[in-house]
This record gives structure tokens, sequence and C-alpha cells, in this order.
């Protein structure tokens, strides 16, 4: 995430800030309203996708010994002996959780990224 964060922070070209020091804009602004929106805008894509891919290879936490979703799945299953029926509903519950995830990025990024592209 440090990457995308440095690449969108590049992405931002230098006379974008020489020309805000030119206008005489106080550094705050600078920082603010000229590097960090469009760095914003630039990384924001790549964040979010991150995001999901964290979300989504959790599951791989369960072969290291971390309780989650897929660890409580395997224990219903070997109670239950009913794998379709409990997979199923595993898979749901992180499609759930994506689309969730996905809706409030998405008014995340209409609300803070609203300006002009």
């Amino acid at each position: 995430m440090i990457e995308i964060i440095r690449a969108g922070v590049a992405a931002v070209p230098k006379g974008q800030v020489e020309a805000g020091r030119a206008l005489g804009l106080s550094e705050k602004s600078i920082l603010m309203d000229i590097s960090l929106r469009p760095a914003l805008r630039a990384m924001f894509p790549a964040l979010v996708s991150e995001f999901m891919m964290l979300l989504l290879g959790s599951s791989l936490c369960s072969q290291i010994a971390v309780y989650e979703l897929t660890a409580a799945a395997g224990d219903i299953d070997s109670r239950t002996f009913r794998s379709f029926e409990v997979y199923v509903l595993l898979g749901g519950v992180y499609l759930a959780l994506s689309l969730v995830i996905s809706f409030l990025f998405r008014g995340l990024e209409n609300r803070l990224l609203r300006w002009a592209s």
C-alpha cells in the first residue's frame, strides 16, 4: 500500500506545486489542493483494489491457524458434514462483504473526488 501511495504522490507534476508557490498559495493549500487531491484521484482505485484483495485473501489466514470465516466454515462442515451448504453460505457472505465494501468505497469516491476529472 505504501508503494501505491508513493506512486500517487509522484504522479503529481512538480510544475503544479511550483505554480502554486508562484501564485502565493500557502504551503497547506499547496499540499491539500494541489498535491494530495490529484494524488488521491490517482491512487484511489489501486487502494480500493488492494483493500478488496486483503479482505478476500483473509481466507488464507485460516491456513496459518487464524480463526476466521473459512476456518469457522471448516469447523461447521466437520461437525455437520454439510459441505455444500456451508461453503455456498460462506461464498455468499464473502460476496455480500465485497458488495458492501465496494458500495461504501464508491460512495466515498463520489464524495471525496466529486470535482472535475
